[in-house]
């Protein structure tokens, strides 16, 4: 059978890659043997977009069964590498960095093993024969693979083929796009770094891509975020990256591994000694989950980064694991956010956390603590002497709570320094204790209300629209030496036993307080109980108690602030009052001033 022509025809290299016998000949001073099975399985891993036949499945071979290989059966991972070392399998397939020759054959097969090859010259330039050329480009060997597996090529796995970082998330991959992919990364040299996430893989896709991770040394950082990982491609995943201990970064994110998938993970976690970020956020880790995986976390050497977050961690699960936590000696950033410690979690920090000596991070914000459970992790935050940051948000540890976890640091010298409570409510008390340890300690606490430190009251240029509105009405009545009822005629201007908030700016504005139309609204509200928009004598009457309510809270112990404030308000109202009278008195005077010539004249 005669090799056809032409560099596209792929029956040639089919045929020298099966052996057929139309390309072995009889040579007069040597026998040539073909090449054995395994040769030809590896050769046609390389050459696979120059076959006819289907495409070649995906074995799993492991490291010392690639090391244990004869010379000539050795895994050629990049072309560049035939051109150095001998192709003692296929001495008729000749290939450089770029493309593929093959020796085209004339001569019958001789019905013997034994091949004939004395007319062959080795050099090209000396040989009759006829040379085939095909290109073997990664772009091209895509697009025939796709063709093969009746699928149509990605564009964005061709824009990447080059790069170093391939991100392949949200491309609607399927099992049939990663087998065509994963077929090139097997001799992929330049491929660091690869993502796959939110992309409906199933077992299959993660099966074909678990088998090119174990063999491809060169990738380092795997993302497979939300691709569907079941049990089975979970074990495929485990069992791959213990055979190329080369990635250090795996992120397994939302792919729903719990129970089933619990003793694989522990597996992985215990004779891992290669990955440094791990991120298992998003899955169905509970209390059996945490129980499995918490001594092999504890055992861990590698491990720097580990993310648990929304997950089902609680009770003894939530117990375990903090332990295990605290017990390792590598982890320096750890987050357990959106679980359920409580409890169970903080008296496992309490009693092992002083032991401790390298986290450095640490993120339990929404995990149900509570005021009375945070006492027992503030126990063991306190004889910690390397965590730099917490982040304790979203728990319910009222404004009490965030002042405890001030002063706790206030009193130790240890090396947090910074906390970040940012939705929890907080008082006068904690901004006033929160700026002096910013000032004095250089702590950086996360809070929307401590953006900007409020100025002391006699450094500001203040002017009544700084203070509540309630207080200026109230004020101004006081410094007029006014009845209740006094004020409230003066205010009600058509005398329909109402006040609108026309009516209180313009009455206002009679005895020189002028206040903006923000501020006469939120009057308005905070008196009109019955909300009809307008305020009468009895809501005024409450609002009179509310105000007298506040001055004498004032002049209660540890109130400075208030009756600082106060102070600062009638003050501000008496000087403003004297510069309008004082500002009257000048027009006037202007006036008559102005008037004198004309009486002269007339005199």
């Amino acid at each position: 059978m005669e090799v056809q022509q032409g560099p596209h025809s792929i029956q040639g290299v089919y045929n020298a890659v099966q052996c057929t016998p139309t390309l072995w000949h009889e040579h007069k001073s040597q026998k040539f043997y073909p090449p054995t099975p395994k040769a030809q399985y590896l050769y046609s891993r390389h050459v696979t977009p120059l076959r006819s036949c289907k495409l070649p499945r995906l074995y799993g071979k492991t490291q010392k069964s690639i090391q244990n290989r004869p010379s000539s059966e050795c895994l050629i991972r990049h072309p560049t590498e035939l051109a150095i070392r001998p192709n003692t399998a296929h001495p008729e397939v000749i290939i450089d960095s770029n493309n593929v020759y093959v020796r085209k054959q004339s001569q019958g097969f001789s019905g013997d093993n034994d091949y004939d090859l004395s007319d062959c010259e080795t050099d090209l330039g000396e040989d009759d024969s006829e040379v085939e050329r095909y290109y073997t480009d990664e772009t091209s060997q895509y697009r025939y693979l796709c063709e093969q597996l009746g699928i149509i090529p990605c564009s964005t796995i061709i824009r990447q083929l080059k790069k170093t970082w391939v991100n392949l998330s949200y491309s609607q991959m399927t099992s049939l796009d990663i087998r065509a992919f994963s077929t090139l990364l097997i001799s992929n040299t330049k491929i660091t770094a690869l993502n796959v996430s939110n992309n409906d893989l199933g077992s299959k896709g993660v099966i074909y891509l678990a088998e090119v991770i174990a063999e491809n040394i060169f990738i380092n950082k795997l993302e497979m975020s939300a691709v569907n990982l079941d049990e089975t491609g979970f074990k495929a995943i485990a069992g791959a990256l213990l055979d190329n201990r080369n990635i250090t970064y795996l992120d397994i994110s939302k792919n729903n591994i719990g129970k089933r998938s619990a003793k694989d993970l522990a597996w992985l976690l215990r004779r891992n000694d290669f990955i440094e970020h791990l991120d298992l956020s998003g899955n169905l880790i509970d209390d059996v989950t945490g129980t499995e995986i918490g001594p092999a976390i504890a055992s861990n050497l590698t491990l720097k980064f580990l993310d648990l977050s929304w997950n089902h961690i609680r009770r003894h699960g939530a117990r375990v694991l903090v332990e295990s936590i605290c017990k390792n000696v590598e982890l320096e950033s750890v987050n357990l956010s959106w679980n359920g410690l409580a409890e169970f979690g903080c008296r496992a920090f309490e009693k092992h956390f002083p032991k401790n000596h390298t986290l450095k991070s640490l993120d339990i914000s929404h995990n149900r603590i509570g005021f009375h459970t945070l006492g027992y992790f503030l126990k063991g935050l306190k004889d910690n002497d390397t965590l730099q940051e917490l982040k304790i948000y979203g728990n319910p540890i009222t404004s009490d709570g965030a002042l405890t976890i001030l002063t706790v640091f206030e009193n130790s010298t240890r090396a947090l320094k910074e906390i970040n409570i940012q939705d929890i409510p907080i008082d006068g008390r904690f901004k006033t204790k929160a700026w002096e340890l910013i000032e004095t300690k250089e702590l950086k606490i996360k809070h929307g209300d401590l953006r900007k430190k409020p100025a002391p009251l006699k450094e500001r240029g203040q002017s009544i629209d700084d203070f509540n509105p309630l207080l200026v009405l109230f004020e101004h009545m006081r410094q007029q030496n006014l009845r209740l009822i006094d004020l409230f005629r003066n205010l009600d201007a058509n005398n329909d036993h109402s006040i609108t908030s026309d009516e209180i700016q313009a009455g206002l504005a009679k005895f020189n307080v002028s206040i903006t139309d923000c501020q006469t609204e939120q009057l308005v509200n905070s008196m009109d109980r019955d909300k009809n928009g307008v305020i009468d004598f009895s809501e005024l009457v409450q609002g009179k108690k509310y105000v007298n309510k506040i001055r004498r809270s004032s002049k209660a112990v540890g109130n400075d602030k208030l009756a600082e404030m106060l102070e600062g308000l009638e003050k501000l109202m008496k000087k403003e009052r004297i510069q309008s009278q004082a500002k009257k008195s000048a027009e006037r005077r202007e006036r008559r001033a102005s008037r004198l010539p004309l009486l002269r004249e007339k005199t």
